[in-house]
Order: structure tokens, then C-alpha cells, then sequence
């Protein structure tokens, strides 16, 4: 509770809190210059102390949080790592929960870099149906930051989101044509951020954050043109027989389509690093 007898959700002050003890972490990192594998757990340890710490704020409720399913403070965590050697980059992508890290690139797409902390990890049922989270960072329980690392050939853009951005999309696809129709009607960069926050809040039932970063495309018109065609692709295979269905049986047969072909590109990355 705010001076002024305004309320906050504990979800709305974790989110904002773990984003300041993750930049910071990050920033620490970066000035320190060993070039050292990121370890996830200091991370870990830096959340949990600073949740904690504001859990014993005198106008916290806490006696309204009971049950199993529910937390004190949560939110989710998405994070990445990454160093360029000029051809290559090496990436260590960061979760709790089922925000998401992705690769971007002209010749694969969008692939996701995490496994969500949920039953089901297929992309295209958790949009169909949200599930429980077996994992997220928050002030009263044990959590995990998990992590998988990666080396993948530039250009790529690196995004991190949460499920506010992808889960309300009709497919998966559709979050990459998303993406990157904004970006092929954008000047600029602050443009592009505008839109795209403009078409991720007109199809969201839920808060969104997210970020990109492009990496190896030189600058802002290189990487909009050499996405281009990629962006062609989605439209014709993902995005155009959408717009031509008649029926929702032709919508649900037509996100199966689009799914089959998709599926194993996505999951490509995330699923072979777990099964190593």
C-alpha cells in the first residue's frame, strides 16, 4: 500500500523489483569483465534476498495469500546472456516460469530458447489452455533460475517476452508474422517499439513486457530488409489462409496446419540442448 492509500498487486511490485535486481545483476557482470559463464544462481540468490526483504514491509498482507497455488510476490523471469565473436554468438538463456527467450533469424525464424515450468510445454496447446507453474521466483518458496546455453551464427535478434505477448496469438507463427509486420512497417527503431506495443496490447488479456535486441545486422534498415522474406513466407504459409477461412472449423484445422509445419523448427534449439 502507497503512502496515498493506493493498492499494489504483489505480482505488479515483484515484477518491477526482480527487473531492477536483474539489471543490476547484469550490469555487475558486464563491468566486471571476466568474461565468466553467467551463473544463474547468484541471480537466484539476489532475487530471493531482495523478495524477501520487501515481504517484511509493514503493508504487505500476508495473511491473505493461503493455498498451494498461490505465491507471495511471484512473477516470472526471462533473461538472456550474450557475446558476440563476430561470426558467432554465444547465448545463456535465463527462466522461471513460462516467459520465454527467443532466436530470431533469416533462415530458421523464430525458435524459443526455454522450456516453460508447466506440464505441458507444446506451444500451440499452452495457447489454447493457460497451465499451473511448477516454478516461478517469488518471496515465500524455493525457486529455480533455470538455464540452457547456445552458439548460433549471426545476424539474429534475441527476444525475451512474456506470456502476455504470445499467448493470446492464434498460433505460434503468428507471434513471429507479429513481430515482424511491425518491423517491415517501421522507419525506425522507436517506430517499430511503438507498433509493436500498439499490436500486442489490441489482442492481450494480460500485463506484456518484452525486448529485442539485433545483433549482426549492422543496423536497423540491413536487419528489416534481410528479414524480409521470412516475413513473405509467414505471410503466405502462416498469416494469408487466415484471413481466407470461412468457418472455425477451417480456423482450427488451419492452426493445426500451421503448427505441424512450424513446430519442429521452434522447438529445434530448446529440445535438443534439454536432451544433451
Amino acid at each position: 500500500r502507497l503512502p496515498d492509500g493506493s493498492d499494489l498487486s504483489g505480482a505488479y511490485v515483484a515484477s518491477r523489483l526482480a527487473r531492477e535486481v536483474s539489471e543490476s545483476w547484469f550490469t555487475q557482470l558486464i563491468a566486471s569483465g571476466s568474461g565468466a559463464r553467467p551463473d544463474p544462481a547468484q541471480l537466484q540468490d539476489q532475487l530471493a534476498r531482495a523478495l524477501q526483504d520487501e515481504m517484511t514491509y509493514p503493508d504487505v498482507p500476508q495473511s491473505i495469500v493461503k493455498g498451494r497455488l498461490q505465491r507471495i510476490l511471484p512473477t516470472t523471469l526471462a533473461g538472456v546472456a550474450f557475446a558476440s565473436t563476430g561470426e558467432e554468438l554465444q547465448i545463456e538463456a535465463m527462466w522461471a516460469g513460462d516467459s520465454r527467450c527467443y532466436a530470431l533469424t533469416v533462415d530458421k525464424g523464430l525458435q524459443v530458447l526455454t522450456i516453460d515450468d508447466t506440464p505441458e510445454t507444446d506451444a500451440l496447446a499452452l495457447i489454447r489452455n493457460d497451465q499451473p507453474m511448477s516454478n516461478l521466483v517469488c518471496a515465500d518458496r524455493p525457486f529455480a533460475i533455470n538455464r540452457l546455453g547456445y552458439r548460433l551464427a549471426q545476424p539474429a535478434m534475441l527476444v525475451t517476452a512474456t506470456d502476455g505477448c504470445f499467448g493470446y496469438v492464434r498460433t505460434p507463427a503468428h507471434f513471429e508474422y507479429l513481430i515482424l509486420k511491425t518491423l517491415m512497417d517501421s522507419p525506425g527503431p522507436q517506430e517499430w517499439a511503438d507498433q509493436l506495443i500498439e499490436a500486442v496490447a489490441a489482442i492481450a488479456s494480460d500485463d506484456c513486457s518484452f525486448s529485442l535486441a539485433g545483433v549482426g545486422f549492422g543496423d536497423f534498415v540491413t536487419m528489416r530488409e534481410m528479414l524480409r522474406p521470412r516475413f513473405t513466407f509467414l505471410t503466405d504459409n502462416h498469416w494469408a489462409p487466415f484471413q481466407r477461412a470461412q468457418s472455425n472449423e477451417e480456423i482450427e484445422a488451419l492452426r493445426i496446419g500451421s503448427w505441424e509445419s512450424y513446430r519442429n523448427t521452434y522447438h529445434e534449439l530448446a529440445l535438443q540442448d534439454a536432451q544433451r
